[in-house]
């Protein structure tokens, strides 16, 4: 009989996890970031921020997937750096309420170097192909 009230205490708590998991992105869009860059550093993660926040350190041909609040956001990118020293490599972006906003890191002509990447906010369509090639990422900050 313990058991089976055991039984129906964690069958009653999963029912509403997800509903629970649900109003917490209430307001909140997505945000992917997108890396497929080919053979240069392909053994360097590159670090993600949002905000100032290190969220993902994405490897090649991966993407993470970030809920973030609707409003405006920094999103910035490093090659070593595990937090944000100076403002390039930033892209700012405005984002609305259950929308879905795909970024791609574009290294630059100094990334061998440790230098510098583009953010580029990328329409579904585009990207779409470049997903296909790559693999969600979720253990992102190990």
């Amino acid at each position: 009989m313990k058991a089976l009230r055991i039984a129906l205490l964690f069958l009653f708590a999963a029912c509403f996890a997800p509903a629970a998991r649900a109003q917490d992105s209430t307001g909140a869009a997505k945000v992917y970031f997108v890396r497929n860059t080919g053979y240069n550093g392909m053994a360097i993660a590159f670090h993600c921020f949002i905000d100032s926040v290190r969220v993902c350190d994405l490897r090649n041909k991966h993407y993470s997937v970030h809920t973030v609040p609707a409003g405006d956001h920094t999103l910035n990118v490093t090659l070593y750096a595990k937090e944000i020293k100076t403002q390039k490599n930033t892209l700012t972006l405005s984002v609305e309420k259950d929308k879905i906003y795909y970024i791609k890191i574009l290294p630059g002509k100094t990334y061998n170097y440790g230098g510098t990447f583009q953010l580029l906010s990328v329409a579904e369509t585009t990207i779409k192909s470049v997903l296909a090639d790559c693999k969600e990422q979720t253990d992102c900050l190990k």
